[in-house]
C-alpha cells in the first residue's frame, strides 16, 4: 500500500467524523435553543402565575441547559480537531 493511498483513505475516515460530528454539533445547538426557550417560558410562567412548583422545572431546565452547553463546547471542539486532520491530510495528498 503506497504513502498516498494512506492519505485518501485518512481523508475518507476523517471526512465522515466531521460529517457526523457536525450533525451532531447542530443537534446539540437546537437542544440548546429549545431548552433555553422552555426556561425562559418557565421564568415568565412561574412570575406571572406564582406557581412555584414550576419553579423546580425551570431549575432543572436551567441546569440541563448548562450540561448541554458543555456538551456543545466539547463536540464543537472535536469537529474542529477532525477539521483540522481532514485539511493536513488533503494538503499532504497535494503535496
Amino acid at each position: 500500500m503506497q504513502i498516498i493511498e494512506v492519505y485518501r483513505d485518512l481523508v475518507n475516515k476523517y471526512d465522515k467524523e466531521v460529517k457526523t460530528l457536525g450533525r451532531k454539533h447542530r443537534q446539540i445547538g437546537s437542544w440548546r435553543l429549545l431548552l433555553a426557550g422552555a426556561a425562559i417560558g418557565g421564568i415568565y410562567l412561574t412570575i406571572r402565575f406564582e406557581t412555584w412548583a414550576l419553579l423546580l422545572v425551570v431549575l432543572a431546565a436551567i441546569i440541563v441547559f448548562v450540561l448541554v452547553i458543555r456538551l456543545h463546547e466539547q463536540v464543537g471542539l472535536q469537529k474542529k480537531i477532525k477539521n483540522a486532520l481532514l485539511k493536513i491530510n488533503i494538503d499532504e495528498i497535494s503535496f
